[in-house]
């Protein structure tokens, strides 16, 4: 099991964000097409307890294998690790590219 609680911990500020070799990916969408297009790239999945695993298996189909290795914690315990405001349930951790540096913000 991957100690994904040291990585929230190192990615909840933008220091530890550069510092990382991984990023955080959160909500059903940006999860969906992380696990969709990033073979290979992905640590961890992290499921609130309350996530419709089932219905988010139907719309990843035949990448849904990625799902039986997830970790599933309680709601609350999911609210206190995301970083955004309402949290959808389901977040990814993924590796960094090598050799690419993600923007600081993305383009409007």
């Amino acid at each position: 099991m991957v100690q994904f609680r040291k990585i929230l911990t190192q990615l909840s500020n933008r220091h530890g964000q550069k510092k990382s070799p991984y990023f955080l990916v959160e909500g059903v969408r940006c999860c969906e097409e992380a696990l969709r297009n990033c073979d290979g790239l992905v640590e961890a999945v992290i499921l609130a307890d309350s996530f419709d695993v089932a219905g988010f298996q139907a719309r990843l189909g035949n990448r849904s294998k990625v799902l039986s290795a997830a970790d599933i914690v309680s709601e609350r315990e999911f609210n206190a690790l995301a970083v955004t405001e309402n949290p959808q349930g389901i977040m990814t951790i993924l590796h960094k590219p090598e050799g690419k540096d993600l923007p600081d913000h993305l383009p409007a």
